[in-house]
């Protein structure tokens, strides 16, 4: 008969021929590499939540920092600046500029001079004194 010892040897050499068995038989699958580009179900793999905030407070809200008073009023003087700059133009420009796009000139009867939108300029609407903001 076989000793409990040699049939321990052998258990263990059938379990380590058994682990190595697919190692041997795959070698085709070992050299080849990982394909690369877009595969179906991609969208699975995108990482979700990409360029969001990673902090939150106890409420799940998002704290902002606060700027300050000066800081706005700045970014506010600069802005009306800037809209200084962009609302300079000549009344010949302008005349100029909406006889060569008469959709232009036509966006801005429609905006500015026909105030029903009923696409008739009565004389109410055309000799309106201008509203200020």
């Amino acid at each position: 008969m076989l000793s409990a010892p040699s049939i321990a040897h052998t258990g263990v050499a059938l379990l380590v021929l058994m682990c190595l068995c697919p190692f041997s038989q795959s070698t085709e699958a070992s050299l080849s590499r990982a394909k690369r580009g877009f595969r179906l179900n991609s969208a699975s793999r995108v990482a979700h939540g990409y360029g969001k905030r990673g902090y939150a407070s106890s409420s799940g809200a998002v704290p902002y920092p606060e700027l300050a008073r000066d800081v706005l009023d700045n970014l506010r003087a600069e802005e009306e600046e800037k809209e200084l700059e962009w609302s300079i133009m000549s009344v010949d420009e302008l005349a100029s500029l909406l006889q060569s796009h008469p959709k232009l000139a036509r966006a801005l009867v429609k905006k500015f001079v026909d105030i029903n939108g009923d696409n008739l300029v009565t004389a109410e609407e055309l000799f309106r004194p201008p509203t200020r903001k």
